[in-house]
Formats: structure tokens, C-alpha cells, sequence
């Protein structure tokens, strides 16, 4: 899929929500706050990375983006997360 997801991009599943992207690590203040108002989603303290051959780097395994509509997990290439 050559979809690119960015934070505001209509979600790809249901339609109707715009994508909010999910923090990983110990959150702050800040970010719960961010969490309460909608603008973010927490994701965890854990980042699974898997190594992209084309790319030749480590990428993010776990989604980036998150629909509050629908709780839709995206990447950003516009594949659907877990």
C-alpha cells in the first residue's frame, strides 16, 4: 500500500475519524493531559522494532497512528496495525 497516514488524516477504516498518533514510553503529565483531551493515545513503555531490508534500518513493528472513532491502529505506510 503506498497510502502515507499523517496525525489528521481521515481514518482509512471507518471514515469518519481523523487520526491521532499514539505515544510510546513512560508518559508525562503533558501527555496525559493530551490523552484526556483526545489529541494523543498512550500506547506503552514497549516499542517492538523489526529490521526493514529496503530501507536498511530498524522501523517501529507497532502502529503510529490511532482512530478515536473506531479504535483503528494504523502505521504510517497506511497498514493496519495490532
Amino acid at each position: 500500500m503506498n497510502t502515507r497516514l499523517r496525525k489528521g488524516s481521515r481514518c482509512t477504516s471507518c471514515q469518519e475519524g481523523r487520526l491521532v498518533p499514539i505515544i510510546y514510553g513512560l508518559p508525562t503529565n503533558e501527555t496525559v493531559e493530551q490523552y484526556r483531551e483526545g489529541k494523543v493515545e498512550i500506547g506503552g513503555c514497549i516499542v517492538r522494532e523489526v529490521f526493514d531490508e529496503e530501507r536498511g534500518e530498524f522501523v517501529s513493528a507497532d502502529p503510529q497512528l490511532s482512530c478515536p472513532q473506531c479504535g483503528g491502529k494504523f502505521l504510517r505506510d497506511g497498514r493496519r496495525g495490532s
